[in-house]
């Protein structure tokens, strides 16, 4: 079970974390409560995750956190 954050930029940053460091896919997602959590995108994939809303997605070499565009692109 995966516990929700109160901090917002706790959430991202542990997003990051799973995209950058374990290289694997990141969602941010809400409850109908507005409980944020992050989970891999194998916890994702079962059905307990279905009714919740995706805020954010954080691929491997998908972005640059501070400059927030995509690598290899400029």
């Amino acid at each position: 079970m995966s516990t929700p954050f109160t901090d917002v930029d706790a959430a991202v940053e542990e997003g990051h974390f799973i995209q950058n460091t374990l290289s694997k896919t990141a969602y941010l997602v809400c409850d109908a409560d507005r409980n944020i959590y992050v989970i891999t995108e194998d916890q994702y994939a079962l059905k307990k995750w279905a009714d919740h809303s995706v805020l954010e997605i954080f691929r491997p070499g998908g972005c640059d956190e501070d400059g927030r565009i995509l690598r290899g692109t400029t």
